[in-house]
């Protein structure tokens, strides 16, 4: 005589289900990080580009082009081969580049906290809609789920997930210079200040490090060098240099004198 199998009493038969349920959400929130957190990192980094430009170039228009003349930057020393020189003030030097690069750390510590009033927006990739607030502990991005989807159409779709960026800066600047020539024994002089900012981007699954690089001008100087009685250019003859007349030479020739 065979025994009957006793059926499944519903408090097991909950409990089961209950148990895959949980095994089947943590398995699809699994797969919904691993599809989105490529889209995070790359919006991210594109957000941390633009803070990173918007703080170098700030830094340089308040604290160098405002607040640096060239001409007691550079220091011009005659030779006496008529070739003319030139160094950097060392004072002026140093303040520069220790004014842009505190200015700069102060900007990316008020991004990581949420001060910045004058934060310029982004264009998100096409078929997104991206929106940012601020509060008093940073940046927050809210981030539609569908990107996870990688669908144009479906993008927008889903609850928005908050993403918070922390910026940690390492900020490093140099003058760099430009020398043009010009006319006869004339240079033309550019300045840059490369600055380079080593930012780390967080997100919530994981971070990664970018560099961002940018050269600014912050002057020119014409520098003005001896003319020659004669030039030759190339492999040609020398020429003579015939200097302008001056307005008093003119008035002599006009009155015959």
């Amino acid at each position: 005589m065979t025994k009957r199998k006793r059926p499944i009493r519903l408090r097991t038969s909950i409990m089961i289900s209950v148990v895959v349920f949980i095994i089947l959400v943590i398995q699809g929130l699994w797969l919904v990080n691993k599809g989105i957190e490529p889209t995070l990192m790359d919006l991210a980094k594109i957000k941390t580009d633009q803070f990173a430009v918007h703080a170098i170039n700030d830094a340089i228009e308040k604290e160098v082009v405002g607040g640096v003349d060239i001409r007691e930057l550079i220091v011009l020393h005659d030779r006496p081969s008529d070739k003319v020189s030139y160094s950097f003030n060392p004072q002026v030097y140093n303040q520069l580049l220790s004014s842009s690069i505190q200015y700069v750390e102060a900007y990316i510590k008020n991004v990581e906290q949420g001060t910045i009033d004058d934060m310029t927006s982004f264009d998100a990739p096409a078929g997104m809609e991206i929106t940012w607030t601020q509060d008093d502990e940073g940046v927050v991005y809210w981030i539609p789920i569908g990107v996870s989807t990688q669908n144009a159409l479906l993008a927008n779709l889903g609850p928005k997930i908050p993403v918070r960026f922390s910026l940690i800066g390492d900020v490093q600047a140099e003058i760099d210079t430009k020398i043009s020539k010009v006319g006869i024994n004339n240079s033309y002089l550019e300045l840059y200040v490369n600055m380079t900012v080593r930012l780390n981007v967080i997100i919530p699954s994981t971070e990664t490090e970018t560099v961002i690089t940018n050269a600014i001008k912050i002057g020119d100087l014409f520098i003005e060098g001896d003319v020659p009685q004669f030039y030759q250019s190339g492999g040609g003859k020398a020429t003579p240099v015939i200097p302008f007349p001056t307005n008093k030479e003119d008035e002599k020739e006009e009155t015959g004198t």
